[in-house]
């Protein structure tokens, strides 16, 4: 991957994005940039960052190496209807040690907690939620053709309004009944 990131800048190619999350989930969501004169402007556009920086991309595996880093993902940060078809979100866009994915994330949670997953609901609306085939309740949201299907059963709602809707109807129904 940096290899990839120092031939494109090499080549003068500076709308690149590179988000990081490292394991130490206190560091929140780091966004690296090329450019540096577009620090402010992603600072805006990107409010969920904790951190927005920029170094040549020889410096960044330095940077990435002073932590252990949990996930990365790569972007073009260019208007969408810009990009080529193949430059949109996808699963290749996203860099994680080999094995690691969402669905071995869950397992490694559940495994914590002493939880089956197959015990509980999980939501998601791309390709990367693999964890989808591990809950026993799983929901599409949005329109995606996804290939993963819940232990018990799989539904699809519109939106993520209605992913919201479904959940506060679900914690209602587990409540604990009083009697008075």
């Amino acid at each position: 991957m940096l290899e990839g990131i120092a031939q494109l800048t090499k080549s003068g190619i500076d709308d690149l994005l590179l988000f990081f999350y490292s394991r130490d989930w206190r560091e929140g969501e780091t966004l690296w940039t090329p450019c540096s004169e577009k620090i402010p402007e992603l600072k805006k556009k990107y409010v969920s960052a904790s951190k927005v920086f920029s170094c040549l991309a020889e410096e960044l595996a330095e940077e990435l190496l002073k932590r252990e880093i949990c996930m990365t993902s790569l972007f073009i940060d260019r208007p969408e209807d810009t990009l080529m078809a193949y430059q949109h979100s996808k699963r290749n866009s996203f860099f994680t040690a080999g094995g690691v994915d969402k669905a071995s994330g869950l397992r490694t949670l559940a495994a914590r907690f002493n939880l089956d997953p197959g015990d509980s609901l999980g939501a998601g609306d791309t390709q990367m939620d693999t964890f989808l085939a591990e809950v026993g309740f799983a929901v599409i949201v949005g329109g995606a053709k996804l290939p993963f299907r819940g232990r018990r059963e799989t539904i699809r709602v519109a939106d993520p309004l209605m992913l919201g809707e479904l959940i506060v109807t679900y914690a209602e129904m587990l409540k604990p009944k009083v009697v008075a």
